[in-house]
């Protein structure tokens, strides 16, 4: 128990691992793809905290949503 509490009220997302099981159409796969990469590389990028909720993709995790690693990444290239 962290006390993190999952707010359950009303369900008006799907998740990104549902998305892609069900076989969505070469377009939606493109813009889905292009969502995803503009996201901010967040600790836990699993499909899962990852939801469609209306035509944009959030991220959901509640335990890891203000850890980020954009500055890290951006710096990659000089290790």
């Amino acid at each position: 128990e962290d006390g993190w509490e999952i707010p359950y009220g009303s369900l008006r997302s799907v998740s990104l691992i549902a998305l892609l099981r069900m076989g969505l159409g070469r377009a939606h796969r493109e813009r889905l793809y292009v969502q995803f990469a503009q996201m901010p590389l967040y600790e836990d990028m699993a499909p899962w905290n990852i939801v469609a909720q209306g035509s944009m993709l959030n991220y959901i995790d509640q335990d890891t949503k203000d850890v980020t690693f954009d500055k890290e990444v951006a710096r990659a290239y000089q290790t």
